[in-house]
């Protein structure tokens, strides 16, 4: 048993020290008591550490470093079942949903079409209604949105426009990986990555460019890591503001003249969970250039706390 090994490894080691006692007793002299007396603080010192980490702490300290954090998908499911304390009361979807999401820390997508109705009420809840209801409320009066958790996030959307081949989010990127990089930079590599998507012949001999930034800036802390292959341009947008833990996006989407026809040419592809992204072929890359070029889709990137530094 361990008790009895460790009592052992004590018991040799005070042997040891009676041996340096007994040994030579006629040749003991003033000038060893120092180090008899390391010896034993030595002993002392092994004696109080095995003492304290016995295998029931040991194995308490070994449970308590596999326990997994808390997931980014049950930090948002329990965010969105916490009891809605707060109701905004500005006026239009857009502003109440950003309102929402900053008082309740939700990494949140909102994919706007254009136009939009920006006189909509504030919404009515019951009491102890939860934050998913109250959002539920706040999309009720604006015909068309959805909203749906994806990627560790919750995505504000119409179905009919989020999908389709000329949003720009549906996209997919090839490769993306940023390390300790603030959302500042995440966010200009990833618009270069799309121009590089689009337009490859532009840097097929490399390229020069730069972008600047407050020092101040609330997005300008390297916390941001993030890599994958693949991804759409929606899946990157969530990946990012999860890793910086304190920002929302918003998308403009010009709507479709024709929604129900470009489903039938293509939008059925691309997932509600923005997997599956529009490869880049001849057709959907013509067509994404010149919606890119008209920035019939743009995004912005707003801090859900603006009083202090991104977490």
């Amino acid at each position: 048993m361990w008790w009895k090994k460790k009592r052992s490894c004590i018991g040799s080691l005070f042997d040891s020290i009676k041996d340096v006692g007994s040994k030579n007793k006629a040749e003991f002299k003033p000038d060893d008591v120092i180090p008899a007396l390391l010896v034993m603080l030595s002993v002392w010192t092994l004696a109080t550490f095995l003492a304290i980490f016995t295998p029931s702490s040991l194995l308490g300290s070994f449970a308590h470093a596999a326990r997994r954090p808390q997931t980014f998908e049950q930090d948002l499911n329990m965010k969105l079942a916490r009891e809605a304390v707060f109701v905004p009361h500005s006026k239009g979807m857009l502003q109440q949903l950003i309102d929402t999401a900053q008082h309740y820390e939700l990494a949140m997508g909102i994919e706007i079409v254009e136009p939009i109705n920006i006189e909509s009420k504030p919404p009515r809840v019951e009491r102890g209604a939860t934050v998913q209801q109250l959002i539920n409320a706040i999309l009720q009066s604006n015909q068309g949105y959805e909203s749906t958790s994806a990627n560790n996030a919750l995505h504000i959307f119409k179905p009919q426009d989020a999908y389709l081949p000329h949003n720009l989010l549906n996209l997919s990127i090839k490769q993306f990986n940023v390390r300790r990089v603030s959302l500042i930079d995440a966010d200009a590599i990833l618009r270069l990555k799309i121009n590089m998507t689009l337009y490859p012949e532009e840097y097929r001999d490399g390229y020069i460019g730069d972008y600047g930034s407050s020092p101040d800036d609330i997005f300008n802390v390297k916390n941001v890591t993030f890599a994958g292959v693949d991804l759409t341009v929606r899946q990157i947008l969530d990946g990012i503001i999860r890793a910086n833990g304190n920002a929302l996006w918003v998308a403009r989407i010009v709507s479709s003249p024709s929604p129900a026809r470009d489903v039938k040419n293509g939008a059925r592809g691309v997932r509600r969970n923005g997997s599956s992204g529009l490869k880049a072929n001849k057709n959907s890359l013509e067509r994404l250039k010149k919606q890119h070029e008209a920035e019939s889709t743009t995004w912005t990137l707003i801090p859900l706390n603006e009083k202090s530094p991104a977490r």
